[in-house]
């Protein structure tokens, strides 16, 4: 029994110490080692293919659809491609009147992936040489388009933007909009500063239109489509860039049952390119393009969300004083492993937030970790059914409500 009591806690041990490790490497190289996607300052506006799958967003879309037209880019090289799906007639009738394509679909059951595919078979690659999609909900910075021409004429073929929290209305919201820049700065900044794939993050990214449709034809994921096309172009040898200046409003969830939602399709969806990529990932291993299909089908779904793996630790770290101190069991590690770990994925996170989010709203926010975490954990036992059933985010932000002026900083 000493044995095996032993094993367990190592192997534990070792899965948070590289857990830990991972983040650290990403969060230090984001912050102090930072590699910008080469761009063309000023070069021809190339057309470029605005892609929105829309379901149920009859209260965001219309305004959303408005906002486009404050871009600085010139009005006649873009063009919406809008695929409503589940809309209102009186929805639909106004959207009619702006000059966009809809796409109206009626799938038995709704997926991102189904609205995607058809949408993007509908725009001419030769006519739309770029392909940028977006959520229902965003509202674009009036220079992305600008931003992302001008990297696209460097000669890449993938990039991400920077999605950034278009509410701080509540302290979920808060703490949803701190998750999404801690998630940048590791998943994007950090992997693209060592010299791997940037992470997508489902919009605010663009694509060459001829790539996009050649991988959404092997594309068929239930949730977490933007996973799956991860690995598909890393499989043709394709680097993401990330594009940190381009920026991208999103709404942040506002309520824990809205939390639950969006978490329980993200955690289904990490499960499953996990177990079906596994074996597959280290085949990939050796081949160019190899490191960037193992992060995404292992690294990235591995571990625990980073709110569980830093709660994980912080109980282990306090059952393992108070047993230790009082019973000294030698099986047991000192205390101070798990205290080590625990601080240095800390710091980790600290590094990864930017400074302007460091303010007394985020000590307020703070105070509803614990039950976040519970609601998390529990989540974990509960992905079974969410492989099978599109989990739908209902969006009630029509404009920027925060105050943020620096997201980068």
């Amino acid at each position: 029994m000493y044995f095996i009591l032993k094993i367990v806690q190592n192997i534990i041990f070792i899965y948070f110490a590289l857990s830990t490790l991972h983040v650290l490497i990403l969060s230090v190289a984001g912050r102090y080692f930072q590699r910008f996607p080469v761009a063309v300052p000023g070069s021809e506006p190339v057309r470029i293919a605005i892609l929105i799958p829309c379901y149920k967003e009859d209260f965001i879309i219309i305004n959303s659809i408005k906002s486009y037209a404050l871009q600085d880019y010139p009005k006649e090289k873009f063009k919406i491609f809008l695929v409503a799906d589940s809309l209102l007639p009186t929805t639909l009738t106004e959207l009619r009147t702006f000059d966009i394509n809809i796409i109206e679909v009626d799938f038995d059951v709704s997926t991102v992936t189904k609205s995607i595919k058809l949408g993007i078979s509908s725009i001419d690659q030769k006519e739309f040489p770029i392909t940028l999609i977006c959520d229902a909900d965003n509202v674009l910075a009036p220079d992305f388009l600008i931003k992302m021409n001008d990297v696209f004429n460097a000669g890449y073929r993938a990039v991400q933007g920077c999605r950034f929290t278009k509410n701080m209305n509540t302290p979920m919201a808060i703490l949803d909009s701190v998750s999404e820049m801690i998630n940048n700065h590791l998943y994007r900044k950090g992997t693209f500063s060592i010299g791997l794939s940037s992470a997508l993050i489902g919009s605010g990214m663009a694509f060459t239109t001829s790539l996009l449709q050649d991988c959404m034809k092997d594309n068929n994921a239930f949730n977490g489509w933007d996973r799956e096309l991860q690995l598909l172009l890393s499989e043709r040898e394709i680097t993401i860039a990330y594009l940190e200046n381009a920026i991208c409003y999103d709404e942040k969830v506002s309520t824990q049952a809205a939390f639950k939602n969006q978490r329980t399709r993200w955690l289904a969806s990490q499960f499953t390119i996990l177990t079906e990529h596994f074996s597959e990932a280290f085949m990939h291993l050796g081949k160019k393009g190899g490191l960037n299909y193992f992060q995404f089908a292992i690294l990235f779904n591995l571990f625990l969300t980073r709110l569980l793996n830093i709660g994980i630790l912080a109980v282990l770290t306090l059952i393992d004083l108070c047993i230790f101190f009082i019973f000294r069991p030698v099986i047991l590690l000192p205390p101070y492993y798990w205290l080590i770990l625990f601080m240095l994925y800390g710091i980790s996170l600290i590094l990864a937030i930017p400074r302007i989010f460091l303010n007394s709203k985020l000590l307020w926010a703070l105070l509803k970790l614990p039950g976040t975490f519970l609601e998390m954990f529990s989540l974990l036992f509960k992905t079974k059914k969410a492989r099978t059933k599109f989990y739908h985010t209902e969006h009630t932000i029509n404009e920027v409500e925060t105050s943020l002026h620096e997201p980068n900083k």
